[in-house]
């Protein structure tokens, strides 16, 4: 469900700012016909568009919808061992 509404929400800002920064540049969409100053236009569709990729990018969804961190009783929960080796020992 979380990726589901990931990529809703990515499809959402990207086309909202496609659609906006088309108008602002003069292209005319008939999907978003109103009056407004194309320079709100084309600063607003340019962080919809910035705000869908960073989402797409760094939104990360857990398969198996799991608790949002690792923890000890996971699975895939990694422990760090750290190794001393001193001058003279075997490898």
């Amino acid at each position: 469900m979380a990726t589901l509404t990931k990529w809703v929400l990515v499809l959402v800002f990207v086309v909202g700012g496609t659609l906006l920064l088309a108008q602002g540049i003069g292209i005319e969409t008939p999907l978003a016909k109103y009056e407004a100053p194309a320079t709100r236009d084309i600063a607003v569709g340019l962080a919809l568009l910035l705000m869908g990729f960073g989402m797409a990018a760094f939104w990360q969804v857990q398969a198996g919808g799991g608790a949002s961190s690792l923890d000890e009783n996971s699975p895939k929960s990694r422990k760090i061992i750290k190794v001393e080796r001193h001058p003279g020992e075997p490898k």
